[in-house]
């Protein structure tokens, strides 16, 4: 036998990676992709109205830097900020609580109302 045949190969997995990281590393994991999938949702959110940053920005009152600030994943943005941006564009945000086990919402917030206000300001 050579050296060759007698080396086994080993595939590592995801799930052998996610062994090996504490709870703490996963957690950072989980939180910086929801971060990635809340940029991706603002960005075409934008991207749907066809507007550049600089046209949301100056409609959302705000400075191009921030829209594109908004939709990096690394943005630490605040829910009321989103929430101003989001209306100017002619959407609403709705935050929902669901049930992991059986997928049923049981807590949701997000008015229109509440969107007309934050435009006002």
């Amino acid at each position: 036998m050579t050296h060759q045949q007698s080396r086994q190969t080993h595939v590592y997995t995801l799930n052998d990676y996610l062994a090996t990281l504490t709870d703490e590393e996963r957690r950072e994991i989980a939180a910086a992709g929801i971060a990635n999938d809340l940029a991706i949702l603002v960005y075409r959110a934008r991207e749907r109205k066809g507007l550049t940053q600089k046209e949301a920005a100056t409609l959302a009152s705000m400075r191009q830097q921030a829209v594109s600030r908004l939709e990096q994943a690394g943005a630490n943005m605040q829910v009321i900020t989103l929430r101003k941006y989001l209306a100017a564009l002619g959407y609403t945000l709705e935050i929902s609580i669901r049930d992991s086990d059986t997928g049923e919402v049981v807590e949701s917030v997000g008015s229109p109302l509440v969107d007309e206000l934050l435009l006002a300001d």
